[in-house]
């Protein structure tokens, strides 16, 4: 933190973080990293494709400025999903192409994949009745005392070598 501390000047427009490392199970503070790009006065984007699954997320209390995933990575279709703080949606104008909306349709712009948008709102239905905190990444150590056979937090496990 203190080196990204270091990097973030007045200069800084967009901080751009991951919310979890799916590689190495790092979840990173991204309240932290928003405070520290607000006070520079640049905006926050969050990566949340591997967090999500994992455990709840409030852009209220987190105050990104964008936070982004992909259902696929909770039981839905491969679609992209993105918050955005309404003032940036109204502020900024896509770089090649204009947004497309209810108002704007035609054949060469695509359209409106509503059967993909059903899929997410059924998914994140499905986490919001769930205890989305028992699905959270395995703590670290956890692997090695399964494999030894101990007990890791109140679960004894037998492992067999049969596989």
């Amino acid at each position: 933190m203190h080196d990204l501390a270091r990097k973030i000047t007045s200069r800084t427009r967009l901080v751009a973080v991951g919310y979890a490392s799916n590689a190495v199970g790092t979840i990173n503070d991204v309240r932290e990293v928003v405070r520290m790009a607000h006070r520079a006065g640049a905006m926050a984007y969050i990566d949340a494709v591997h967090y999500a699954p994992h455990g709840p997320m409030d852009v209220r209390s987190l105050d990104c400025d964008f936070l982004v995933c992909s259902s696929y990575k909770f039981f839905g279709p491969h679609m992209g999903v993105l918050f955005a703080k309404h003032e940036h949606l109204t502020r900024l104008q896509p770089y090649k192409i204009a947004a497309n909306n209810q108002r704007f349709l035609s054949p060469g712009m695509g359209h409106i994949d509503h059967e993909c948008i059903a899929g997410i709102t059924a998914c994140v239905d499905y986490l919001a009745e769930r205890d989305v905190a028992s699905t959270r990444p395995r703590p670290p150590g956890a692997r090695a005392c399964l494999r030894r056979g101990r007990s890791f937090r109140g679960t004894s496990v037998f492992w067999s070598n049969a596989y």
